[in-house]
């Protein structure tokens, strides 16, 4: 069995660790990828998705976002399958919603990417 430690809200290890596994598992995979920039990661800079573009584009290309989005999702370890998946741009955010089937357990997915404010980097929620 798969398992691995849970982080908490701001994807830190926290002092008392836990493992996770299954869907719980799959859904911190998940939210961890689409939180990862683009170039973020050192040993692989091509990983992430490429926020700093698409907040340059005028207007974002939401079919793009979409495609790329759903390759994240798609080939995260454990996901079996993605449906549904809907993207859209709300006053400077992106709100994606579907479902996302693990193994036998279906899950429904909503989360959204605010721009960043400033200097700082974009706000996912996941899962809310």
């Amino acid at each position: 069995m798969v398992h691995d430690v849970q982080l908490d809200n701001n994807g830190d290890i926290p002092i008392r660790t836990a493992y996770i596994t299954g869907p719980d598992l799959v859904r911190q995979r998940i939210k961890i990828r689409l939180n990862t920039w683009r170039g973020e990661w050192f040993l692989d800079q091509r990983l992430g998705l490429p926020f700093l573009e698409w907040k340059q584009q005028k207007p974002p290309d939401v079919n793009v976002i979409r495609a790329l989005i759903q390759r994240e999702i798609r080939t995260t370890p454990g996901v079996v399958g993605v449906a549904n998946l809907e993207v859209s741009l709300v006053q400077g955010r992106i709100e994606i919603t579907g479902r996302i089937t693990v193994e036998d357990v279906t899950l429904d997915l909503s989360a959204e990417i605010s721009g960043p404010q400033g200097n700082s980097q974009p706000v996912m929620v996941l899962f809310s």
